[in-house]
Parts: C-alpha cells; sequence; structure tokens
C-alpha cells in the first residue's frame, strides 16, 4: 500500500511535467514552474500526510481540494489540479465520470483576482521610522513598538518577508562584526551572503534581547512563529489605531514595505538602483521586485508621454 502511494506521487512529479510540456506549448516555462510549484504543495501538505492513496482518484480527495484551493487561491493552483486531472483522463487512469465528478468540483472555487497593488510614499516611511509612533505611557506598549521597529527596520533594510521573520536563527546575526544572513542565499545564485547590521537595528537587537549568547539553532522571533497573526497583530499599531492610521497613504504589511522601498530607489536612482536588489535576490522571480518595476517603467512612460 505504502509502495502504491509513493509510486504515485513519484509520477505526479516527473510525468506531469512531461504532460505540460506535450500539452500546453503555450505556457511559458514560470507558468509550468508554478504549476510544478503548486502541485508539491499540495504534495506536501495534502497527499503525503494521507494514509490512503491506493489509485489516482484517491489524489483528488474533496476535502484536501477544497482545503488547498481555499488558502492557496491563485489561478495556476486551481489549474494546476485541473490539468493533473486532464492527464490522468488522457492516459485512462481515471475514468470518464469521475472526470467530470472533478471537473464541477473544481469549477466551485474562483481564482483569486490580482489587484493592483498600492504602494508606500517616501513620507509614509519618514512616519514609520520616526519617534512619531502613537504610544501609550506602558513598558508592554514600548516593547511592542520596539518589536514592531525591528520588524519594519529588518524589512526595509533586508527585503525580509514574513517567512523570513519567522525563520530568522541567531546563527544568521553576528552582532560582533554587525551582519546579518541574507536567507535567499542558498536559494539562488550569485547573491549576496550577507548584509550590515546598521545602529539603529543593532541598538534595537540588544534592547530587546540583550547581548548574552544565544544558541545559533534559536529562531529570534520564537514568540512570533507560531502564530501566523503575530506580525499582523504588531502591525495593528499602525493600521487598527486612528491616530497613526491617519497619518499614512494606506495600511502597512511586509510586502507592501519591500515593494515601496524597491520602487523609490528605482525613482531616486534612475532605475539604476536595480542591479542592487538583483544582489539581494538573485536571478529567482521576485513578485514584490517585479511589481515595483512594472510600476517604475509606468512612470516613466507616464513622465515621457507628458515630456512630448
Amino acid at each position: 500500500m505504502e509502495q502504491t502511494k509513493i509510486h504515485i506521487i513519484n509520477s505526479i512529479k516527473t510525468d506531469f511535467s512531461k504532460y505540460l510540456d506535450f500539452k500546453d506549448r503555450a505556457n511559458t516555462t514560470d507558468t509550468k514552474k508554478r504549476y510544478i510549484d503548486d502541485l508539491e504543495v499540495y504534495i506536501d501538505e495534502h497527499l503525503e500526510l494521507r494514509s490512503l492513496v491506493e489509485d489516482y482518484t484517491d489524489i483528488f480527495n474533496k476535502s484536501d481540494i477544497k482545503a488547498f484551493l481555499t488558502l492557496r487561491k491563485s489561478a495556476t493552483a486551481k489549474f494546476a489540479l485541473s490539468n493533473l486531472l486532464s492527464f490522468y483522463h488522457y492516459n485512462k487512469r481515471v475514468s470518464d465520470s469521475f472526470y467530470l465528478e472533478i471537473k464541477n468540483e473544481l469549477k466551485k472555487y474562483r481564482a483569486k483576482k490580482l489587484k493592483d497593488m498600492d504602494f508606500l510614499s517616501d513620507k509614509d516611511f519618514e512616519f514609520l521610522f520616526s519617534s512619531a509612533l502613537d504610544s501609550e505611557e506602558y513598558e508592554i506598549e514600548k516593547s511592542d513598538i520596539q518589536l514592531l521597529r525591528l520588524i519594519l527596520l529588518i524589512t526595509y533594510n533586508y527585503t525580509y518577508e514574513q517567512t523570513h521573520i519567522f525563520n530568522l536563527k541567531w546563527g544568521d546575526i553576528d552582532l560582533s562584526n554587525k551582519t546579518i544572513r541574507n536567507l535567499r542565499f542558498n536559494k539562488a545564485g550569485l547573491n549576496q551572503e550577507k548584509f550590515e547590521i546598521n545602529e539603529e537595528i543593532y541598538e534595537l537587537i540588544v534592547s530587546l534581547f540583550g547581548l548574552s549568547k544565544k544558541k545559533e539553532s534559536e529562531y529570534v522571533f520564537e514568540n512570533l512563529k507560531h502564530n501566523k497573526n503575530s506580525i499582523n497583530n504588531l502591525l495593528g499599531i499602525l493600521n487598527g489605531r486612528q491616530k497613526n492610521h491617519l497619518k499614512l497613504s494606506s495600511k502597512v504589511n511586509l510586502q507592501k514595505i519591500i515593494r515601496s522601498r524597491i520602487l523609490s530607489d528605482l525613482i531616486k536612482s534612475e532605475g539604476k538602483a536595480l542591479i542592487n536588489f538583483y544582489k539581494i535576490f538573485g536571478l529567482t522571480k521576485n513578485t514584490q521586485l517585479t511589481t515595483a518595476i512594472k510600476e517604475y517603467l509606468v512612470l516613466e512612460k507616464s513622465k515621457m508621454a507628458n515630456d512630448i
């Protein structure tokens, strides 16, 4: 039974890739990669955990489909499953009736439409990194604001997303030499391995965590890691309090900070700062980098039109 499960799961990873090449020549390599990435999440978070995978119909358990597509709303997630179903139907591994049943099941889930992404302004950043944040005279409040400020600074300076914040370990930080590891370094080539820690970030780390030696395997933000809403709760200091929110052009999240910082640097450098971000991200596709570049080009095109 276990061998059957292993065989079926392995076939998804190998045969399906060939099927995409055969069937969908119009798809880009990037789209095909997203299909495979989505299926790997489906396998890891759903199929691998199930004890019963005896034939190809077991892949399309309706409760697994619902759990997967409820959380993963991209168009590629839905069409990855749809294409996989078509693949097995084409190879007669599932019946016509089963194929139609699951096709109708998949139609229940609408892919989330991409919205135009907004950006923070330089004025927003001035406020975020100033001492003007609304604060109460309680120690716990001051600690939360310090923690929020540290996360904002780390996100802005090192383009760390929430996953990076949660996975940052003390072994990644060298306080003696004031450096922090680029957590994207092992995932993409040609990018830099470390960043410098500036004085403000250094002082916040020391203030919040002290200078005593920590275990390298210990997570820096251990108290936040096990609550997926913990960073959003901290951001509530900005987004949930009228006095602070009214000073900002829009709500703040980590992805918005990253793409806004990139856009700001591109504008100030007339595009020349782009290479600096490739040194951070490497050549791996990154949504925030792509979005910022697109917005910069739109602004440049608009400027050219106005000059004519």
